[in-house]
């Protein structure tokens, strides 16, 4: 007896290991919490290799003069952005816009963090090669799309772009996509939208300190 319970963890955890796998198709939650758009939704004045920084590899996007790219991450994510900086000219400055909805994609503002209105972008200075970004007050919710605007002349090199997921805090990043109850109904549609009403619980779920700066956040975790 005290052998089988020993090996009953093992035996759960294999059983919902293979009933996530089942599901995995609808399951939207990332299994990492470093994230990089997908795909270049749009671009604006001249902007070299934009694509190059899709997906985790680093490459060289090169903005030159007042340019803009729009990256689309594929899903609502939410979280820290932050960007890996190449050769860059003196005094030159980058900004970041976000929102969840390609109608309202801008190169001066973005989705609010609060009920009303909008934000200004978030500006950088790099001074040189390294890394820039949001610090943890400037995280970001429910957003798709994010647009790189260089808005000086000169040149600035981006090698990559990278979110770190910050919803559901309490949980380990290994567990993020895997779920403790799963669905499934004869309706595909019924399917896919209890899935995408989970996710949604996932980005709303987010540490109290930092709720204000969080656009639609209604179930919070107080990590303190």
């Amino acid at each position: 007896m005290a052998s089988f319970m020993r090996t009953v963890p093992g035996i759960l955890a294999l059983a919902n290991l293979a009933t996530a796998s089942q599901y995995a198709e609808y399951i939207l939650s990332p299994t990492s919490r470093t994230l990089h758009p997908v795909s270049v939704y749009q671009v604006n004045g001249t902007v070299r290799n934009a694509d190059s920084i899709t997906g985790d590899s680093t490459g060289r996007a090169t903005f030159d003069g007042v340019s803009a790219v729009t990256y689309d991450f594929g899903k609502n994510i939410a979280g820290v952005a932050s960007l890996q900086i190449g050769n860059v000219d003196a005094d030159q400055f980058i900004g970041m816009t976000f929102t969840e909805s390609s109608l309202w994609i801008s190169n001066t503002s973005c989705d609010a963090t609060q009920d009303a209105g909008m934000d200004e972008p978030l500006w950088f200075q790099p001074s040189g090669p390294g890394n820039v970004g949001a610090d943890r007050i400037h995280e970001r919710g429910a957003f798709r799309y994010l647009t790189l605007v260089h808005n000086t002349t000169g040149s600035t090199d981006v090698e990559q772009i990278t979110v770190h997921f910050t919803a559901m805090p309490h949980y380990d990043e290994s567990q993020l996509s895997n779920y403790t109850g799963y669905f499934h109904s004869s309706d595909e549609l019924l399917n896919r939208i209890f899935y995408a009403g989970a996710y949604t619980n996932q980005l709303c779920t987010v540490s109290l300190a930092f709720w204000p700066c969080l656009c639609g956040c209604t179930y919070l975790v107080d990590r303190a």
